[in-house]
């Protein structure tokens, strides 16, 4: 048979007589794919009905039961372990997982026996609910399904530094390379900068003006505001210091008509990340300080959005 991109792809039938029960992957042990094949009625072939087991190997992160009040875990950026089982399904042969990600798709660390358990580290970056997507396959490649284990991260109450993108306390710079792609440089404490953390591939960040200097949604790590081809944005820190286009929001101006300030992003050409200067209301929104040509204003943040003063 042909598979992707082309080429033959072999495979090895399964039969009840002349019914074909099963399509297996080429290399598939006889007694494995006897085991393979779940058999009900006469000629019927099923895959796995039952969820994997999940649980908090070490304790850290207990699962919140649907309906009930969440059990609160361990501190945001905390390493936990979670151990994945089978559930008695005896021909389980692979887990993935996916951290608030449905499909799950990410592959466990240890590859199980038959039948087994593996355990996986996680780091759950940001307080509040989350949901570990699991789900396990078994010897035809067939999957199960998925099982979401809910559980509660805890806040560490406190803002990350001025300047610290990836919470080690210590300030740290972005920058862009020749070849137009976003890079981060760990600052160490001692007037050097750690390896370089690639943030993009695709260029396209050539002649983007950056500022971060405060908290934009609230999850106590300091994220990034860009100026790029005439829209600003604001990226949100992932608590490492890492930021995507897939998680980008465009930050609007709320213009103030009486002020004459800048009305239009398209006009700002640099951006100044101020952290919170103007005391607007409780939440400690960061503001910045734009210039258009030889006028400059000042941008006070009311989450992810500004509204505009001139000065």
């Amino acid at each position: 048979m042909h598979g992707g991109g082309g080429r033959v792809a072999e495979a090895a039938v399964l039969h009840k007589g002349p019914t074909p029960l099963a399509l297996l992957p080429a290399g598939v042990p006889s007694h494995q794919q006897a085991e393979a094949v779940h058999l009900g009625e006469a000629g019927c072939f099923h895959a796995p009905t039952v969820m994997p087991k999940v649980t908090s190997a070490d304790g850290l992160y207990p699962e919140t039961v649907p309906g009930a009040e969440p059990v609160e875990g361990a501190l945001a950026r905390t390493q936990a372990v979670f151990e994945f089982r089978a559930n008695g399904v005896s021909d389980t042969v692979k887990y993935v997982w996916g951290l608030d990600r449905t499909p799950p798709s990410e592959p466990t660390d240890e590859t199980p026996v038959k039948g087994g358990s593996v355990k996986q580290k996680i780091t759950p970056l940001t307080p509040g609910p989350h949901t570990l997507y699991v789900r396990a396959y078994d010897v035809g490649g067939n999957p199960g399904p998925v099982y979401p284990y809910r559980f509660y991260v805890k806040s560490p109450g406190v803002t990350d530094k001025p300047g610290d993108l990836n919470g080690d306390g210590q300030p740290d710079m972005l920058a862009v390379d020749g070849s137009a792609n976003l890079r981060l440089y760990g600052g160490t404490g001692n007037g050097a900068v750690a390896t370089m953390v690639p943030l993009s591939s695709g260029g396209g960040w050539n002649g983007a003006r950056m500022t971060h200097r405060g908290d934009w949604d609230e999850d106590l790590y300091e994220d990034l505001v860009t100026l790029r081809g005439g829209k600003l944005w604001f990226y949100p820190n992932d608590g490492q210091g890492e930021f995507t286009d897939d998680t980008r929001q465009e930050v609007e101006i709320l213009g103030e008509s009486e002020t004459g300030g800048v009305t239009s992003t398209a006009d700002i050409d640099q951006i100044v990340s101020v952290g919170n200067i103007t005391n607007y209301s409780e939440a400690d929104y960061p503001d910045f300080v734009g210039s258009s040509g030889t006028n400059s204003g000042s941008c006070r943040g009311t989450s992810a959005r500004l509204s505009n003063r001139a000065i």
